[in-house]
């Protein structure tokens, strides 16, 4: 793996600590301005709005193995993730997920400009 590889899967962990945590301060700086989140259903959120939604929304996800292609300043990296989150009535709730994710190099940092998630098929 190169460095640049290796640069994006450290945003990658570094994204999933904060969503462990809920830490909006770190995924704020994660994130570029232009971030939008499509979750599975469909819906598009910018990125003020995916970090309201993450305020004191602790889960826990996990990502399988990803694909990283990079093409100068942008890559665009693949692979499975599985959230397991708390429901209202506090019973958790695992998903399966194939998340696609694009990011751009910009001011000396990789950050994420989107990320689409499509729930897997129960198998």
């Amino acid at each position: 793996m190169d460095e640049t590889q290796d640069q994006i899967e450290t945003l990658e962990r570094q994204r999933l600590a904060a969503i462990a945590s809920g830490d909006v301060q770190a995924m704020e700086q994660l994130l570029d301005d232009d971030y939008a989140h499509v979750n599975s259903t469909g819906r598009v959120i910018d990125k003020a709005a995916f970090l309201k939604s993450m305020a004191g929304r602790a889960r826990e996800t996990k990502r399988g193995p990803l694909t990283i292609q990079v093409y100068g300043d942008t890559a665009v990296i693949l692979g499975e993730q599985t959230n397991q989150t708390e429901r209202a009535d506090k019973s958790m709730t695992t998903t399966a997920y194939i998340a696609t994710q694009v990011a751009r190099h910009t001011h000396g940092q990789w950050r994420l400009v989107l990320m689409q998630l499509t729930q897997k098929a129960a198998s």
